[in-house]
């Protein structure tokens, strides 16, 4: 395989959209306090409600968002979440009161709990080569989205400069644009295993782990 190939095979194409999400989500979220901060006056306690409100109903939508993903495809569900958070990151800078962004930033929270455990588990299904391929593809995704995360709050900052609309329509800009990359990305299958039964053996402290995940 090529240095091409291998840089564009479907699992480093995916990881560059995870990339990508954690970027727009960064850029929106310092993006949301400056418009709280400067534009809306909000309270010091609704500032942090912000990223509260989204974070609760993220962790709440990705209890239910597997088996949708295990029902309806990891593929459409990605391409859902892309359209959530759009449609989300457009309508926030234009609503004109805390209160009334309160109530919208859940949406996009909900919205990305389509986005990560379907493009997680999207991976999985990608990967071929065993585990060490698996290894080293969720080690780069790890980094990757860490590395979005790091680059979002400066790039929202040069883009609030220039003005306050732009930290949500670059990314919502950037959301719209997945969904056609997302489209080309294949979308997978369950691969066997090849490491033997014994990895399937129960471990004692299996539930605690389960809970901790």
């Amino acid at each position: 395989m090529t240095l091409r190939q291998r840089l564009f095979a479907p699992p480093r194409r995916l990881i560059a959209a995870c990339f990508l999400m954690d970027m727009n989500v960064a850029m929106t979220g310092l993006a949301i306090q400056n418009m709280g901060i400067y534009k809306l006056s909000a309270p010091n306690v609704v500032l942090g409600l912000f990223a509260t409100l989204s974070s609760v109903t993220y962790t709440l939508g990705c209890l239910i968002s597997g088996g949708l993903s295990d029902r309806y495809g990891r593929r459409r569900c990605a391409v859902v979440a892309c359209v959530g958070t759009m449609l989300a990151w457009v309508v926030l800078p234009n609503l004109g009161s805390w209160k009334y962004v309160l109530c919208a930033v859940p949406l996009s929270g909900a919205a990305l709990s389509l986005f990560w455990p379907s493009v997680q588990a999207w991976l999985a299904e990608l990967t071929t080569g065993g585990r060490q391929e698996l290894n080293r593809n969720l080690g780069l995704f790890n980094i990757l989205w860490a590395t979005g995360l790091m680059i979002g709050p400066v790039a929202s900052g040069y883009l609030w400069k220039v003005g306050p609309l732009w930290p949500f329509y670059v990314p919502a800009a950037l959301a719209l644009a997945m969904i056609p990359w997302l489209l080309g990305i294949p979308r997978g299958a369950p691969q066997a295993t090849d490491t033997g039964a014994e990895e399937f053996a129960e471990h004692e402290d299996g539930t605690l782990f389960l809970h901790l995940a």
